[in-house]
Formats: structure tokens, sequence, C-alpha cells
């Protein structure tokens, strides 16, 4: 039999190795799992796995793998998919394994396991990976397989409604240890109450000492079950390099304890059970309400309460907008060229040419036929189409479409940021503090050292510091949206706040697509010429094309071919043996001097007239502007011509900032070279050509009116209505800026306080282990009703 010195450990999860038999590449592993783990990242050149963290590996005790084979069933299948579409897939599984940095690594790099994996992402907070993958090369069967050979077996779930085949148990532990950590410290307090006083009241000494020992034993449970989340969390950080807030808790927690047992069993007193038990009940709680409060402020909403956005719904024949939230499975939906798909439906007619790149991130479109299945997040290309809805808007794709964009103008150095790299060196000041106490004291008068060392390291935990942001711009989230204004995350908030030029597009953005005036120009149509071009512009979301569309107020539609649009230039159709186009000036070839908001009509050779529009800019431009030149270098750039030059001149007085004939291209560039000025770029837009401005800018603001144009690369989401808002919305963001630097001092100021008595030794680590916790609470306090009363000003 080997000793236990010399047994070696598995290279992969790091368990004793009780066989020597099992060596692979000169590599000593516990089980034949783990080496086939090894063999298959060995295979794949994935060993940099285990270089990242030490011994990251997930013991698999047998070579025998689980078994899949019902995901091969459509039923199940067709619950488990989140998209499917050609030989696309993907999915969204559960792993309970995924513990560090490792786990993430390679997971997030199974496609160089397996070429049909596509992409991989691993959410480590729900531990969940989502998986785009080619099912012509490897089936969902093969792919939990894959997971399970490598250690990461897949729970599988399959939810319908509020039902459901697999289920989760609810996690009770932070309950659970609290009730034991609860009964324990309430048993030992009545236990140790004789020590309370000043001459005890223990008569008989071995009396004293057998409950000493009862209180000992009532304590275990508490130190090694109830806290090991405090030194778990310890020794990762500190096994990382890392001092996180954990460190000098734990350390308090096992002075306590060790200094208890040894008092205890050389009978020299009755320990501090009570305070160490007290400790981490109080602590347990603190860390419960926080989660709890995190829950409350989640900024995984449904897709429901976070847009409200219009669709087209055929009610009794006739097409009329309806907010996105009244649409029902069944209900019959119109998508226009360039809208995006919002939920999950069929095609009932019309030539689907489905973009899904926002999806798949391919940029192919996919054809689909009558009665197939379209899925949110698609995009169409070309005549409008006609579609039944299948499921709900809130289970669709496009919320977390919106919450996984990442766009490449992320800010410098966040207020969130700082406060991690203050709470990081605090810890390591804190323990400073903590064994400098410890020393004085400890030559002064022993028996106060151990206390006041413990009071020091619970009493300054960087918690609250870190509470700060999460509440006060979480709080600030909710009360935006109550006013119509949609952030996509709190970290935009800080980003609004740092804005120093504001650029508007002019079209659908500054004015109004309901309050406009159309008039015809050219040669009369014929009332079949007049369908025609309502059949085209009616397949258009462009603003321009809505407004020719109502002008002409026809009821009959026509079946038209060879529909194409070149986004913020033109339109191209067929209707029997005509050739239709509709368009600027430029699109057309054709020479307008007075630069008008204009779309010329061409039918075959022939240009047949002009529709002239006249904007009717939004209501409260002109005092938004005002408000907003204060400050802040406002831009126009819009793709019409010199047209509006003097009524835009009266809005916005500086000319030189405003630019004309900017197609999608230009306005892109445009934000490019404001950005390489080190300007702060806010661009607002209508969603429709504005795309590419919109993603390159610092934030990106989409004005939703009646047309659903959904684009996930925007930041904010502003209701047309509340477009006056928008002044406000920069104002309260700096606002909340303000708040959490607050927040952070008061935070700060209660860490010295506390500390000023805990070092002194007139402060029990059973006070410091309630006041921690109130901490937290007061900041939440102050986050919401500071947020609350600023709010009520500014957005009021």
């Amino acid at each position: 039999m080997q000793s236990k010195s010399n047994i070696e450990s598995c290279f992969h999860c790091g368990d004793p190795c009780v066989s020597t038999n099992i060596v692979y590449k000169d590599k000593a592993f516990c089980c034949r799992g783990c080496r086939t783990v090894f063999q298959i990242l060995s295979d794949n050149d994935l060993t940099e796995y285990y270089e990242i963290e030490n011994l990251p590996g997930i013991k698999k005790e047998a070579e025998v793998f689980s078994d899949f084979t019902y995901l091969d069933i459509p039923e199940i299948k067709e619950k488990l998919l989140t998209f499917a579409a050609a030989e696309n897939e993907r999915v969204t599984l559960s792993i309970p394994g995924i513990h560090c940095s490792s786990c993430i690594w390679l997971l997030e790099n199974l496609n160089s396991i397996n070429s049909g994996i596509l992409k991989s992402e691993v959410n480590f907070l729900k531990k969940e990976i989502d998986l785009q993958y080619k099912s012509k090369v490897i089936s969902l069967k093969e792919l939990a397989e894959l997971l399970d050979s490598i250690g990461y077996s897949p729970l599988v779930e399959l939810k319908e409604q509020d039902k459901s085949i697999f289920l989760k148990k609810k996690n009770l532990t932070y309950v659970y240890k609290i009730g034991i950590a609860g009964f324990a410290f309430g048993n030992i307090m009545l236990l140790s109450f004789p020590e309370y006083f000043a001459t005890g009241m223990y008569n008989d000494k071995e009396f004293g000492e057998f409950f000493g020992y009862i209180n000992l034993i009532l304590s275990l449970p508490v130190f090694f079950y109830c806290s090991i989340g405090f030194f778990s969390s310890a020794w990762i950080g500190i096994s990382n390099k890392y001092l996180n807030i954990d460190v000098p808790i734990a350390l308090g927690i096992l002075v306590l304890f060790l200094r208890s047992v040894y008092e205890v069993i050389s009978n020299t007193g009755a320990g501090y059970f009570d305070t160490m038990t007290g400790l981490v009940f109080f602590l347990l709680i603190g860390r419960w309400f926080q989660n709890k409060s995190y829950q409350a402020l989640s900024f995984e909403r449904n897709y429901k309460s976070y847009f409200p956005l219009a669709v087209t719904k055929i009610e009794d024949g006739k097409p009329v907008s309806v907010l996105l939230k009244y649409i029902t499975p069944n209900d019959e939906l119109i998508i226009h060229n360039g809208e995006i798909i919002p939920v999950d439906s069929v095609l009932l007619n019309g030539k689907a040419f489905i973009d899904y790149s926002f999806v798949t991130g391919e940029a192919d479109p996919v054809n689909i036929e009558n009665g197939m299945k379209l899925f949110a997040g698609g995009r169409q290309r070309g005549e409008k189409i006609h579609i039944r809805v299948e499921k709900e808007f809130s289970q669709s794709y496009l919320m977390q479409l919106w919450k996984q964009d990442s766009k490449n103008n992320e800010g410098s150095d966040n207020l969130d940021r700082l406060i991690d790299r203050i709470s990081h060196y605090f810890t390591a000041v804190i323990l400073g503090i903590a064994i400098a106490t410890l020393g004085y004291w400890f030559y002064i008068n022993p028996s106060v050292a151990f206390h006041a060392f413990s009071s020091v390291l619970i009493i300054a935990c960087p918690c609250a510091l870190a509470m700060t942001i999460p509440f006060t711009y979480g709080n600030g989230l909710r009360l935006l949206e109550r006013c119509g204004i949609y952030l996509k995350d709190a970290q935009i908030i800080e980003k609004v706040s740092e804005i120093t030029t504001i650029v508007f597009d002019k079209t659908g953005t500054i004015t109004s697509s309901r309050n406009k005036a159309v008039h015809y120009s050219g040669s009369s149509l014929t009332p079949a010429e007049k369908a025609v071009v309502s059949s085209i512009t009616a397949n258009s979301s462009h603003p321009l094309s809505r407004m020719i569309y109502n002008y002409l107020g026809q009821t009959e539609e026509f079946k038209i071919e060879k529909f194409t649009e070149v986004e913020g230039k033109g339109i191209s159709a067929e209707f029997g043996n005509s050739h239709f186009v509709l368009g600027s000036s430029d699109f057309l070839n054709i020479r307008d001097s007075e630069n008008r908001t204009s779309v010329y009509l061409k039918i075959n050779d022939t240009v047949k007239g002009v529709f002239l529009m006249k904007n009717e800019y939004r209501p409260g431009l002109n005092d938004a502007v005002k408000e907003l030149c204060q400050k802040h270098k406002v831009e126009v750039i819009t793709g019409d011509g010199e047209g509006e030059k003097e009524r835009l001149r009266e809005i916005f007085p500086d000319e030189s900032n405003i630019f004309f004939k900017m197609d999608p291209f230009a306005k892109k560039e445009h934000i490019l070279k404001l950005k390489s000025k080190a300007e702060k770029v806010m661009m607002v837009g209508d969603g429709l050509n504005d795309a590419g401005a919109i993603k390159e800018s610092n934030v990106g603001v989409s004005i939703s009116d009646d047309v659903f144009g959904f684009l996930p690369a925007c930041d904010v989401i502003l209701e047309s209505e509340k477009f006056f808002k928008l002044p406000s919305l920069i104002k309260f963001s700096v606002k909340l800026k303000k708040l959490a630097i607050v927040g952070f001092l008061i935070s700060f100021t209660y860490n010295i306080v506390g500390l000023s008595f805990a070092v002194q030794g007139i402060l029990s680590p059973l006070v410091a282990a309630v006041l921690m916790p109130l901490s937290s609470i007061t900041i939440v306090g102050f986050a919401v009703l500071s947020t609350g009363l600023a709010a009520r000003k500014m957005l009021a």
C-alpha cells in the first residue's frame, strides 16, 4: 500500500490517485473518466485549459456517459431550441458544473473540438451556455454528448407554460444555513447567559465547562457548513491573487472559532461561540437581503415591459397600428420591407426573404415558403408579408438580442470599475489595519486583542461600496422606463452623462411622420397607377413611403413583383409589364435645384411627377434644442437636400452644424469623424437607415413611432411622444452619477467611523455583524429615496 505522501494527485481534477495504473502521457489520473477528458482536450490542442486555473477539471467518475437519445425526439427538440432556420439551430442549456474561468474558456472554445459548433457563450451567473451550431454537422443529441464527455453534463429542462418535465429544485441553501445558524446562535446565547454577568452565575466550575463543550458542539455545523461559503470565496480569491471582500470575513470567523476552541479545551474561558455564530447568522441574513434586492432590480426584464412598440395588425380586414404588448397568438400581422419579425410566427402570404444575421451572424437571407415557421429577430427583405402569430412576444429571442449585442465604443474608465478597484485595495488596507490592531492590543491587553481584531475585519466590509452603483443606477432605470425612456442597461446611464455632442437625424426623428403635408405635382395618375404606387409604398417602412401610402388612401392592393429597396435612396418594382421607380432626385438621376424634401415617380422611362413633403417638426423640439445647446454641441444630418435649410436655421442657430445629402454611409463616417476628435457622441435616429451611425456612436438613441423598426445596436429607445424629454434624460443621468458618488462617500464614511470604534476595542464582533447589513440597507434606502426625488424633479 502506498503511503499518503506518495499518492499522486489527478492531473485533471486534483483528487488522490488511489491506483497507479491510470497514466496517459506521463500524467496520473484518478479514474478513466478524467483520463478520457484529458485525452479529448489534448487531441484538440486545448490543454491551455489547465493553465488558466489550478486543477480546474470536473471529476468524471466513469467512461460511461449519459444517454441523450431522447433529444432526437422532434417534440422534445422543438421545445428546447430557441431558434431554427435551414441548418442553423440555437439552444441554451444549463451546465451546473461551471465553476471557474477555465470552464468558461473551454466551453467558449467548443468549436475547436467540433467544427459544427459556430458559437458558444457562457452565462457564468446562471450556469448556462448558449450554443449556435450546424444541425447537419452535429445534432442536438451529439452536442449534449460532447458536453458530457468533457465533464460538463447538461441539465435538460423542458418547460411548457408553467409546467415542466425536468425541473431544478429551488435553491434553499441560504434558508437552511440561516436556520441552522439562527438555531445555534439562540441556544448558545441561552447557555452562555451567566457569562454575560461580571461575576458569572455558575456555582459549579464543572457545570460551566460542560456547557462550554455543548456550545462547541452547537458551533460545529455553523463553522463547517453555514460559513463554508465565505471560506470558499476567500480561498478562490487568494488562489487567484485577489483579495475579495470575503477574505477579512473568513479570517474573522476563523480567529473567533479557534480562540473559542482553545479556551474551552484549556479551561481558560467560555470562548466566543455566541459571537461567532451570531456573526455568521447576521452575515447570511445580509447576503440573503442583498441577493433579494438584486433580483428585485434585475435588468433582464421581459420583452413585454421593455419595448412598447407598434406593429401593423389586421383587424376586420384592415391594417391598424397596435402596440406590440397587445399582440397575442393567432393575431395576423403585416411585416414590411426592412422590418424585424417581432414574434415567432407562420408565413401566410407573400415572399419571405428573411435576413437572420441578428440571430446567426450570417448575412445570407433565407427563403421561406407559405406555411413555414418564422422566428423572432429575422428582418424581411423585399415585399410585405402576411404572418400569423404563434407565440407570445415575451417568449421571443429579441430581448436576448438586445441584451447580448456588444458595441465597439465602450467607455474608458467608468465609475463602476473605479469602485471595484477601490474595493480590492480597500480589503488589503483593512487586513493591514486589523493585523496592526491585533499586535497593539496583544501587547497592551491580550484579552481585548482578538475582539478588536475580529471587529475590524467585520465592520469594514466593502459590501456597501459594491452595492452603490447597482442600486442607484438600477432604480434610475425603472424610473426612466415609467417616463417612456428605455435604456439597454445601467452602464448606459454613465455614458449618457458624459455626452459632449448630440447628432440628430432629420426625417422621422426631429420631424413627425404623422404630421406631414403631401402634395403631388406632375402628370395626373390614373386610378390603376395610384393603386400600384400605393401597393409599392405599402411594402416599405421608410417614413416618406408611409406618407405617400397614407396620402393616396387606396383600399385596393396589387401583387408587386421584383420589389427592391435601397435604404435611404428609393424603391423599384414591377407590375405587369411596367417598371416603377420612386426615390430621390439622385436615385432617379434628376436635377433638382430646389433641394426639396421630395420623392419622384418614374414609370418605365417617363418621370410622371413628384411627391412634395412639408415636414412638421415634433412638439417641444425648439425648447429641447435650446436646452441642449447650453452645454452640448448639437448637429443635424439628413439625406434630404437644402430645401428646408431656412426652417432648420430657425431651430439650430449654428448653420455649420447642419449637414445635407448624407446617405447612411456618410452618416456613419460623420460619427466616426467626431469620435476621432475625442467627442462623446449621442446619435438620435428613427431606427431605419441610421443603423450604422447609431451603432458607431457612444450612445445610440432610437425614436419609436408607429413603425416597428427595432435596432439591437441602439442603447436607448425613446417613445416619440416623449421626444421633448431628451434633455431630461441627460440631466437625470448626470444626477444619478453624482448620487452614486454620494452613496459611495456615505459607505466610505460609515467604514471610517466603524473602524475608529473597532480599533479602540470598544465594539464587539457581534455588534459589528449587526451593523454591516444595516450599512447595506442604508445604501439601498438612500439610492431609492434620492433617485425618486431626482426623478420627480427632472422627469415630471
